[in-house]
């Protein structure tokens, strides 16, 4: 097949196979996605036949991310000493995915449930994003901010019709079997990703054995890991976490339990947590790309801050489906551009994955004490408590934001 190489400013070539590929990652991100925001209008009815409580729940979904995490900070250092393999590790996510929740489908009892969370559970995401945004970054340098968007758009069209779809499943099927036929989805995606995608990227350079390249790659982390900058970038998106985390997982538990709302009505504002962000993110990303990152963080982190209360006062279900719209807009916008603003500040250093498998272990650490936290506070005063904490944790974000670097956007595009 012929391919038609251009030039992007600093020597990168991106051929015509390499923007399929990148087209791969980004649209199977999708799928991604269903599963795991489905899950979510999947865990009210999980807690109510095992007779979880919200602090329970609350310990579940953090499992969830401690696992996910672990791996992230694994993958993304493996994504960058073995670049070259990153399509097999995306084929090994997927797989992953679907095995993992096929797993929680046959668990009929806590304490194996936890385990199973643990081990599995979100194990297959942890293990995606490194090398999904790490390949995205590597080849299209001056452009991150929109391809990084760009993916998280694709994720946000499967965080909308994933609990849709899982809503209206839930009507004719009991939870156990939604996640069992998931499966259907994932096997075809698994062939299409190891058979297509099982050439990308080069092979990174490296000295000596593996233990010794291991070594290296951990030094040139510490090294680039350790400024005041990076710090307040990991924190901010992290913090942002916390809140987001929070907001997600009790928001169909508010809805069903202070709203009254069927599964479909849940499943419709999950989704819609994501939808406006479908089109609006990929816009902010490019926006950062030539504007500066810093600026769009710290206003996206001033206006999240009034909006999770603003579901919970409202009074009426239209005023309340018009609040979760809005706060969609901006919904996963600072993760984002907190990714990019990471990869910046280690250009050049071969580190794409290992920033973004740093970040989001350091945010499923924060996610996972943020999902307890607000599991007690609910437990204590109803589920109402978890949107004045998430914005609670949105101010605190706020502020750190405000510390973040100010980077020079760099000039040029990649095509």
């Amino acid at each position: 097949m012929v391919q038609a190489a251009e030039s992007a400013d600093g020597g990168v070539v991106v051929t015509t196979g390499e923007k399929a590929t990148a087209a791969g990652v980004i649209a199977a991100h999708t799928i991604e996605h269903i599963y795991t925001r489905g899950f979510i209008v999947l865990l009210p009815h999980i807690a109510a036949s095992l007779g979880l409580s919200p602090i329970m729940t609350g310990a579940i979904d953090g499992s969830r991310q401690v696992s996910a995490g672990l791996i992230s900070v694994t993958a993304g250092i493996l994504s960058d000493m073995y670049q070259h393999r990153r399509g097999q590790m995306l084929a090994i996510a997927m797989l992953i995915i679907g095995f993992g929740y096929f797993a929680v489908s046959l668990v009929d009892n806590l304490y194996v449930l936890v385990i199973v969370a643990v081990m599995v559970g979100n194990a297959g995401s942890g293990l995606w994003h490194p090398p999904a945004l790490g390949l995205l970054a590597e080849r299209f340098p001056k452009r991150k901010g929109f391809v990084i968007s760009l993916h998280r758009s694709t994720g946000s069209l499967g965080d909308f019709i994933g609990p849709i779809i899982i809503g209206a499943l839930l009507a004719v099927l009991v939870w156990q079997d939604v996640l069992r036929y998931g499966m259907v989805l994932i096997l075809p995606l698994f062939l299409a990703i190891a058979v297509f995608m099982r050439r990308t990227g080069t092979a990174t350079p490296g000295q000596g054995n593996f233990w010794a390249r291991l070594g290296g790659q951990f030094k040139v982390t510490g090294r680039s890991f350790s400024g005041a900058g990076m710090v307040s970038v990991m924190l901010v998106s992290a913090i942002r976490g916390m809140g987001d985390r929070a907001l997600v997982l009790y928001l169909p538990f508010y809805m069903r339990e202070n709203l009254e709302m069927g599964d479909l009505s849940v499943g419709f504002h999950v989704g819609l947590l994501a939808a406006m962000g479908i089109f609006l993110g990929p816009m902010i990303g490019s926006i950062s790309d030539r504007a500066g990152r810093k600026e769009l963080i710290v206003g996206i982190m001033a206006v999240s801050m009034v909006l999770p209360v603003s579901m919970v006062i409202t009074g009426t279900a239209v005023a309340f489906t018009a609040s979760v719209a809005v706060f969609g807009l901006f919904f996963f916008s600072v993760n984002s551009l907190t990714q990019a603003v990471a990869i910046d500040l280690t250009q050049g250093q071969r580190l794409q994955g290992t920033a973004i498998g740093l970040m989001w272990g350091t945010n499923a650490g924060f996610g996972a004490i943020s999902t307890i936290l607000a599991g007690v506070l609910s437990q204590i005063w109803g589920f109402p408590a978890a949107f004045y904490y998430a914005s609670a944790m949105f101010a605190l974000g706020f502020l750190v934001s405000l510390t973040m670097p100010s980077l020079k956007p760099a000039m040029g595009e990649n095509p």
